[in-house]
């Protein structure tokens, strides 16, 4: 069975998450497709844009789609280094933690990298900006709280 999976180009941790499974999925079993270059209609005529950009899509080659967490354990069955991942990834209660991380992180992705514009028009602007704003504030105040978390840490140890 082959895979066709369908992420978002201008995402960095979606292009992040395709990088990973190039190199676990030795037997080239999953083709790539950025958003922006897919013809959605097509490849299925169940698939809708707006629906791929919310979460990630992965269409068999007998048609089935696989979106979101499900699409992950999928992909996790493809390579002997994650097949563990994606077996328990069907049963609770990993089932429910994955779905839940998994959501998160597509709810907040454009928080967790860099927003690269406007998506041609898929994203808005706005939004693209206020991630931006979060993400630099967010990432500094982490940086800060770790520096003086460590120094706090150092200076307990430390023999005078």
């Amino acid at each position: 069975m082959n895979y066709t999976v369908l992420f978002d180009g201008q995402c960095e941790v979606c292009q992040a998450f395709y990088s990973w499974l190039r190199a676990l999925d030795k037997n080239q079993r999953s083709v790539g497709l950025p958003l922006e270059d897919a013809n959605l209609s097509a490849l299925n005529p169940k698939l809708l844009m707006d629906e791929c950009l919310k979460e990630l899509h992965v269409v068999e080659s007998s048609g089935k789609i696989y979106q979101g967490w499900e699409a992950c354990v999928v992909l996790a069955k493809l390579s002997p280094w994650t097949w563990v991942i994606g077996f328990l990834g069907d049963f609770p209660p990993f089932s429910w933690l994955g779905m839940f991380l998994y959501n998160w992180v597509a709810k907040n992705r454009y928080l967790i990298s860099k927003c690269r514009g406007e998506r041609a028009g898929f994203l808005k602007a706005r939004h693209c900006k206020r991630s931006l704003v979060f993400s630099r504030f967010g990432r500094v105040t982490f940086l800060a709280l770790l520096c003086g978390h460590l120094s706090a840490f150092g200076m307990a140890f430390r023999r005078d």
